[in-house]
């Protein structure tokens, strides 16, 4: 299960923040904003495997359901981002398989909902952040997170 990482004596702002599930050796990073459209660029690590990609957000958006609020991530590039070329330089990764790049693809989806808005996604309503993945809504709860 991920968790948030801030090392040791570093503020709760620090860029050393990391999404971090111990268990499985994985990280994910947030490496920038991604312009005028709103969304992130990330980084998925584990061990030598770097992962670089996108998403889009949209917010203020409210559950039919409940009346409740949330916004939804959407990865939109995986395995690339145009936001990590550069000064940032994270490699694109390409995958053997279609099945191995959606088995990631759904490692980065769960990281994504714990990132949350800011390293604060377990802190947000279990309902609040959702991520869009092959069409599906999906909050923690669907990866096996009780809150």
């Amino acid at each position: 299960m991920f968790s948030i990482f801030v090392p040791e004596g570093e503020p709760w702002y620090s860029n050393k923040r990391r999404v971090l599930d111990t268990n499985r050796g994985l990280t994910l990073q947030f490496m920038a904003s991604t312009g005028r459209d709103p969304g992130k660029a990330f980084v998925l690590t584990h061990g030598s495997i770097r992962i670089p990609f996108h998403t889009a957000e949209q917010s203020g958006l409210t559950d039919e359901l409940t009346g409740g609020p949330f916004f939804v991530s959407e990865i939109v590039s995986f395995g690339t981002s145009i936001y990590l070329k550069g000064d940032r330089d994270v490699p694109n990764r390409r995958f053997g398989t279609d099945e191995e790049a959606r088995q990631w693809r759904r490692i980065a989806a769960e990281a994504v909902l714990i990132f949350g808005l800011d390293y604060n996604g377990l802190d947000l309503a279990p309902e609040y952040a959702r991520v869009l993945l092959n069409g599906e809504l999906l909050t923690r709860r669907d990866f096996g997170y009780a809150q």
